[in-house]
């Protein structure tokens, strides 16, 4: 009986051990269809969608640009602020469509790209997530500190 335990527990070990390892080192950011879109801190023209070719993930409407971008303008957000302070590329890549028992949501991550000295290690920095309503058109920032979504209001 002990036998067939020790076994038991030797197998479930190794199988438990026997997953594939991540090389974080030259793991690479998926694209999955999402659009990118640029805000400049002096205006709120914004640059060309870019949209990739990938069924799979649903488009956002043209109204979502100008929402967020109202948004980008007009939040308390302390890091958004300065990095349009700072004259920093504030962006906004769609994310995901996040369903939920009371709303769709399309979720966006706004940030910027920094590089190391001499253009070197560029990096995207996000520096808020935003969910934007698919029926009511209101937009939700993001609360990491309470794990929840609360409505942003001008």
């Amino acid at each position: 009986m002990k036998t067939k335990i020790l076994f038991l527990s030797i197998v479930l070990f190794n199988l438990g051990c026997s997953h594939q390892k991540i090389d974080n080192a030259n793991r690479k950011p998926k694209q999955n269809g999402s659009a990118a879109v640029v805000i400049r801190p002096d205006s709120l023209k914004l640059a060309t969608r870019t949209v990739f070719n990938d069924s799979d993930s649903p488009e956002y409407p043209d109204w979502a640009d100008t929402i967020i971008a109202s948004y980008v303008k007009q939040t308390n957000n302390g890091l958004v602020r300065k990095a349009i302070k700072e004259k920093l590329k504030e962006e906004w890549m769609y994310d995901q469509l996040q369903k939920t028992d009371t709303a769709t949501y399309w979720v966006f991550n706004i940030g910027h790209d920094i590089a190391d000295d001499g253009g070197t290690n560029a990096r995207f920095i996000s520096d808020s997530w935003v969910y934007l309503d698919s029926l009511k058109r209101k937009l939700y920032e993001y609360d990491s500190v309470n794990e929840k979504i609360v409505e942003w209001k001008k």
